[in-house]
């Protein structure tokens, strides 16, 4: 099940209850296994990055959704993701930031393609405060007439910390945690949901930083033979 998103008619409880019936995204299971925090770049708030199996950093995370979103799409051709991660601006936190419009509409422009595929993760909050960001983010997808898979918000599924790895689409998303504390915390409470987000967990406090290289809000392309990388600092 999926939503074809061409068009958006400001209905938003209508869409909000549209993607709140989808199914949540799959989360890999033991992803410590398949899952390296080094090989993923970290998405700073209101920035994006771009990645493909090729790429020498082919996965791409953030550590804090919170209040805000993290749009993670994949153009399903060419194998391309990429990550906004968003957050909320106005009086009341009720909109999309501009510059977390820049960033989702730039990773948009770029994985490109007919029919890319989005994954909906956040905001983690509740209420008409935050239905405002979701709103103006679908207005947007609507544009690029996107296919949106998932959307983990308003208590679904949605974990604080998130990676994607361009090679392991199929399989899901990378539940993280920031730290082997959370991680064991998540191991202590009972109860089958538990047990399952804990095998799912992955501590993604090994993720890199790359420097901003220009005035884009893109922290990392993805073409490696193309942009010559620094060495990352640790997050």
């Amino acid at each position: 099940m999926s939503l074809k998103f061409t068009t958006y008619d400001k209905d938003r409880e209508g869409w909000l209850k549209t993607l709140m019936d989808l199914p949540p995204a799959p989360y890999i299971q033991n992803a410590a296994k398949v899952f390296d925090a080094r090989q993923a770049v970290h998405v700073e708030m209101n920035m994006a990055g771009i990645a493909s199996p090729q790429s020498k950093y082919p996965a791409l995370g953030v550590v804090t959704v919170g209040s805000g979103m993290a749009v993670i799409a994949r153009n399903p051709e060419t194998g391309v993701i990429g990550l906004a991660h968003l957050t909320p601006e106005g009086q009341k936190h009720e909109s999309l930031s501009v510059k977390g419009e820049e960033a989702l509409r730039e990773m948009l422009t770029m994985v490109g393609g007919e029919g890319t595929q989005v994954r909906l993760v956040g905001p983690r909050m509740r209420g008409p405060v935050v239905d405002g960001l979701i709103a103006d983010v679908l207005e947007a997808l609507a544009e690029y007439e996107t296919e949106i898979l998932s959307a983990d918000f308003r208590g679904k599924e949605n974990p604080n910390s998130v990676a994607v790895h361009s090679g392991l689409w199929d399989q899901g998303l990378v539940r993280g945690s920031l730290s082997v504390f959370n991680h064991a915390v998540a191991h202590g409470h009972k109860g089958e949901d538990w047990k399952r987000r804990a095998a799912e967990m992955v501590p993604l406090g090994g993720m890199v930083r790359l420097p901003l290289k220009d005035h884009s809000r893109i922290v990392y392309y993805g073409q490696d033979e193309i942009q010559s990388l620094p060495e990352p600092e640790i997050v």
